[in-house]
């Protein structure tokens, strides 16, 4: 777990959370370290990873509770707040 946070970190640490596409990146971003390391690194190569990433990231910004939510964890991260 604790590789994890250190490459969700890594990947928003250049991320602006007060844009929306900077906050739709980070959301990708965190979706696909997430599918990654439960899938491990070969997942990267299939051919519907993008797509993947982007209908779950799509998902979750749609609906407001979770969009809200997923946008609190995305700012404890780049914050080194957020702890598994």
């Amino acid at each position: 777990m604790e590789a994890l946070h250190g490459r969700l970190t890594a990947a928003l640490a250049t991320t602006d959370l007060g844009s929306e596409p900077g906050r739709r990146d980070a959301g990708r971003a965190l979706v696909a370290e997430v599918i990654t390391w439960e899938f491990g690194p070969a997942i990267r190569e299939h051919g519907e990873f993008a797509s993947m990433v982007d209908a779950i990231e799509s998902s979750l910004a749609r609906e407001p509770r979770l969009a809200g939510r997923l946008q609190q964890l995305l700012g404890e991260l780049k914050l080194g707040k957020a702890r598994g």
